[in-house]
């Protein structure tokens, strides 16, 4: 189930809120054979996270978990790099925060209701140094608010008490509320390096898709050249020029750059941070957090709230 975003609800005591964590979403699969973990696209992140191999023990029957995959830095805070940086650093710890409970046992909790499903999540008792369940709070999403400011969160995910669970569907009953602006992009392209990173890139060509009367429209949001450690910015070209295509892949004509522009196919995602979003869907003073492999290019639509 999808968020949509927005700002906090009016009607307040009809919501529960849970901090937003930053991570890669996934579905964990309990009780027939090893654990599985996938993705939304459905990419299996398994292998990855060999730490959660014991999470079917722990909760002790057939059960699909839905949660975030979530690394922590050295001052306990979710942090999207040492996530990016976990293959380079296998003691990153990874914790899954696990937020709701869609199968157990035999039978589908998805037609329940929010509190519902977490009464039984919460029964299941998962608590370790490598999964947990965090609490919700119904009501007092301001002052949620002001908690993940004060912790560096990015925000919270408010939910209403009586939610039904709807895959792949944004229907308005998960609403998520940013504290920090940051949106995954499509990467259309880049920009040649000068420097120390020539033979590398300089910016990545950033956009998100429209509808249009022939099918989805790649549109053009910007770029960014910042938040790029000298492994991620060599393997990321290796990457894009392995997609390289002659022509531009958006639909709209792009500034001129004194650099080289190098086209690809849209088939990688960038999570950019950045200060705001400009009337016409362009990113300001944006900084480069890491690709998403959690996600597929087609699901990334126009970043500026609907």
């Amino acid at each position: 189930m999808l968020a949509v975003s927005g700002t906090l609800p009016s009607d307040d005591a009809g919501w529960a809120y849970e901090f937003k964590w930053d991570g890669f979403r996934a579905l964990a699969y309990c009780g027939d054979g090893p654990l599985r973990l996938r993705t939304r696209a459905g990419n299996d992140l398994t292998a990855g996270f060999p730490e959660m191999a014991r999470l079917p023990e722990a909760v002790g029957a057939r059960a699909i978990l839905d949660g975030e995959l979530v690394a922590l830095d050295a001052d306990g805070r979710p942090s999207f790099n040492a996530l990016q940086n976990r293959q380079r650093n296998p003691r990153t710890p990874v914790v899954f925060m696990v937020f709701d409970l869609l199968h157990l046992r035999n039978a589908s909790l998805m037609g329940l209701g929010y509190l519902e499903r977490r009464e039984r999540l919460f029964a299941l008792g998962l608590a370790s140094d490598h999964w947990q369940v965090p609490q919700h709070h119904i009501g007092g999403g301001a002052r949620m608010l002001a908690a993940a400011k004060r912790h560096g969160l990015e925000g919270l995910i408010a939910k209403r008490v009586d939610s039904r669970y709807i895959p792949g569907k944004r229907t308005g009953q998960w609403v998520k509320i940013k504290l920090i602006m940051r949106e995954e992009f499509v990467i259309g392209g880049y920009l040649a390096g000068g420097g120390a990173f020539t033979g590398s890139l300089g910016s990545l060509l950033l956009g998100y898709y429209v509808p249009g009367p022939g099918g989805r429209r790649l549109m053009y949001a910007g770029k960014v050249g910042t938040g790029f450690s000298h492994e991620s910015r060599d393997d990321i070209t290796r990457a894009l020029d392995r997609l390289a295509r002659p022509d531009s892949p958006f639909a709209v004509t792009i500034p001129t750059f004194p650099a080289t522009i190098h086209f690809c196919k849209p088939r990688l995602i960038a999570e950019v941070a950045f200060s705001e979003l400009t009337p016409d869907g362009r990113v300001r003073h944006p900084s480069f957090q890491g690709l998403r492999t959690d996600k597929k290019p087609e699901e990334v639509g126009d970043p500026r709230p609907r």
